[in-house]
């Protein structure tokens, strides 16, 4: 059994902390342009699919298209909230 304090760390991690099969809903859900990384992203999501074992490698990749994921999300909202009135004219 786990302590409180270990499972508070634990849930309070980096993107690294969350399953992969949450990471890629996090990088589907965002629609973020994934570019050069696209075509290794879609065998990420195959093995996760799988449930297949990631290489290092991969869950590096993952971690990073997540978190720019979760970026772009943040920007998209953020951007959504902003007032006509409040943007620069052109």
């Amino acid at each position: 059994m786990y302590k409180f304090e270990e499972i508070t760390a634990r849930s309070v991690g980096s993107l690294a902390r969350i399953l992969p099969r949450e990471q890629v809903q996090i990088i589907v859900r965002s629609r973020v342009p994934l570019g050069e990384d696209e075509e290794a992203f879609d065998s990420i999501r195959v093995k996760v699919d799988r449930k297949q074992a990631l290489s290092r490698q991969e869950e590096k990749l993952l971690e990073r298209l997540a978190g720019s994921a979760k970026k772009w999300e943040d920007e998209v909202k953020s951007s959504a909230e902003t007032e006509p009135g409040d943007t620069l004219g052109g």
